[in-house]
């Protein structure tokens, strides 16, 4: 496993990013099982990374998550989940 540090605009490109070929080694022939990233804008913002990164998942496997990933997610109350 290893920790790779993007100094990378947000907005930047997977193909701008040099750490990123690392990373996915890491899970492709290392121990690692996933990736995870600060922000999911940062693997995923350009339609070309969308589209390469469900490929790559595809193939791989691998899970991509980032700390804010599961947020929408939160416990509802229960008056909302069973409409009481």
């Amino acid at each position: 496993m290893g920790t790779f540090i993007d100094r990378a605009s947000v907005l930047s490109s997977r193909a701008d990013r040099p750490e990123w070929p690392k990373a996915l080694a890491a899970v492709e022939v290392g121990p690692a099982r996933g990736i995870v990233a600060p922000s999911m804008v940062m693997v995923r913002f350009h339609p070309e990374d969308r589209d390469s990164l469900a490929a790559w998942q595809a193939t791989t496997g691998a899970f991509v998550s980032t700390p804010g990933t599961l947020s929408e997610f939160r416990r509802r109350p229960a008056e909302t989940v069973t409409g009481r």
